[in-house]
């Protein structure tokens, strides 16, 4: 996941019901969660700009990792 590769931290999502977890800078990781819409995640972060990184993520997944500004059009 690009967004969270821009930051120094560790990044991982655990799915709630569950308990997998992904390691969230690889997509390929992410993706074997298979976390379809409604499936309750929960984002960790580790190191010095922890702080940036969790606030970052919750705010790119409250946005729908911004699916509703695409309009499926290259």
């Amino acid at each position: 996941m690009r967004r969270a590769s821009q930051f120094n931290s560790s990044v991982e999502l655990l799915r709630e019901d569950t308990g997998e977890s992904a390691d969230g800078k690889s997509i390929l990781s992410v993706l074997l969660l298979a976390a379809s819409p409604g499936t309750c995640l929960i984002i960790k972060t580790e190191g010095d700009d922890e702080e940036r990184a969790v606030n970052a993520l919750a705010e790119l997944v409250e946005q729908r990792f911004l699916e509703e500004l695409s309009d499926g059009v290259f």
